[in-house]
């Protein structure tokens, strides 16, 4: 459902102190969309995105309204997990995402990576000396 266009105003204008005054202050908005056009994201908002992904198979106009205008050549690869990034310095790379099966433990797999033992009722936790 669309907002009403004062509330609307009003979001866009909250957003847009986030992301103009929210950098110098190390504060930055993380955003996922489906369509990053100016007219969703006006008044150059969207210019200040300094790292952006596209994720998937887009249209020539879908890669202009995410990295803007590039000589680049994008190409539609059927392949999951595949798209561009731009890290902040205007340079489009291909990436590749890992696929995560159902299920997929992360706060074990990081407890794990890390070195961490879990507690239980007749061991304390250690804490890695590294």
């Amino acid at each position: 459902m669309d907002m009403l266009g004062r509330d609307a105003m009003q979001v866009m204008s909250k957003l847009k102190q986030i992301v103009m005054l929210g950098r110098q202050a190390g504060f930055f908005l993380v955003l996922a969309c489906q369509r990053p056009d100016a007219k969703y994201l006006g008044d150059g908002i969207r210019d200040q995105f300094m790292f952006r992904v596209a994720l998937g198979r887009m249209s020539e106009l879908g890669y202009s309204m995410m990295f803007g205008e590039t000589n680049k050549d994008f190409f539609q690869k059927p392949i999951k997990g595949r798209g561009y990034v731009d890290t902040g310095g205007s340079v489009i790379s291909e990436f590749y995402t890992p696929l995560v099966p159902r299920g997929y433990d992360f706060l074990t797999e990081i407890g794990a990576a890390a070195n961490i033992v879990p507690a239980t009722s007749t061991e304390q936790e250690v804490p890695n000396e590294h």
